[in-house]
């Protein structure tokens, strides 16, 4: 069970229910899941949820005392401990254990570590800038998607929209920028020359200026293979027919091939190193320089000449020296 806002931003929710099977005739078991609809939602409590539920399963002509397992995100309105959805359920049936979608927790580790940094925000910022400035024009999108022979009509690999919520499927957008690159910058470059809008040239010089340089050019090439593993299970997770033996295999899988990336640093530089080649972006990283402003002789924070704390400053060489 899930929600979701539809076109009109109605929250809705979706019930699916998964059963087995029993084939009398070849004696074994068929395991089946039957989408049961869409049902609009009012209020969001766990007791709204809870009634929803019960009034459903009802009226199918249903037990709920023979359900053996639930599956929700990990929303404290469907999985809390003491109140929530899963608690509420379990009160009436024991037996019906409650497991965290594990595609959706997958999902929730990727944007975890994707939110680590802030340059590999400002990275994922970046990208879907790139396709809402292309995506939002029919001549830029069309500059982009026919390239410059507009005559063969010969679509190359689109850009995609990052999608917010599902973190597997952001290696589309990524493997379609990686693949574009020099495609991208080309195209901006041509708007930057030759366009007579101010607002269209500000922007593509900008998104220009972000993406022409080594540090993102890395951050694709480093981005892409992980997304790429994790997304070859993203899918299967969410198979009718898996199995816990299979779903753990796929993950261990997923993490020894995400392990391998880190000694795998020097082949992912290398192919950095190619693509930038291609535009001619320099393959050194831009140093910035520090910009200090003047300290008083009683002011230690911030310091860059003393690398120490205000405390090991004044025990280590003040009491030292007296």
């Amino acid at each position: 069970m899930d929600s979701t806002h539809d076109l009109t931003k109605v929250d809705q929710l979706s019930i699916i229910i998964r059963y087995v099977k029993v084939n009398y005739e070849e004696h074994k078991f068929e395991i089946k899941e039957s989408f049961i609809g869409f049902y609009e939602l009012k209020h969001y409590t766990a007791k709204d949820y809870e009634h929803l539920i019960r009034k459903i399963i009802i009226k199918l002509n249903l037990d709920i005392t023979k359900c053996r397992g639930q599956g929700y995100d990990g929303a404290s309105v469907m999985s809390g401990k003491h109140n929530g959805v899963q608690t509420r359920v379990k009160y009436i049936v024991p037996s019906a254990t409650f497991v965290h979608c594990c595609s959706h927790n997958l999902n929730l580790v990727i944007s975890d570590a994707a939110k680590s940094h802030q340059k590999i925000i400002n990275f994922f910022d970046t990208v879907q800038a790139i396709f809402n400035f292309f995506s939002s024009s029919g001549p830029r999108w069309a500059l982009l998607a026919f390239k410059s022979d507009i005559s063969n009509k010969i679509r190359a690999k689109f850009l995609k929209k990052v999608c917010p919520t599902r973190w597997e499927a952001r290696h589309d957008a990524v493997f379609a920028l990686k693949t574009r690159f020099v495609d991208v910058l080309k195209v901006l470059t041509q708007i930057v020359l030759i366009s007579s809008k101010t607002n269209e040239k500000n922007l593509a010089v900008g998104l220009k200026k972000q993406i022409e340089n080594r540090e993102f050019v890395l951050i694709l090439c480093l981005w892409e293979p992980i997304l790429r593993a994790l997304q070859g299970i993203s899918k299967p997770l969410q198979n009718v027919n898996i199995t816990f033996d299979q779903a753990s295999n796929m993950l261990r899988n997923a993490v020894q091939t995400t392990q391998k990336l880190r000694n795998s640093f020097e082949d992912i530089l290398k192919n950095a190193n190619e693509l930038c080649l291609k535009w001619g972006i320099s393959t050194s990283f831009f140093n910035k320089r520090n910009i200090f402003a003047k300290k008083h002789y009683d002011e230690l924070d911030g310091d860059y000449r003393l690398n120490v704390t205000e405390e090991n400053f004044k025990v280590n060489i003040f009491f030292a020296n007296n």
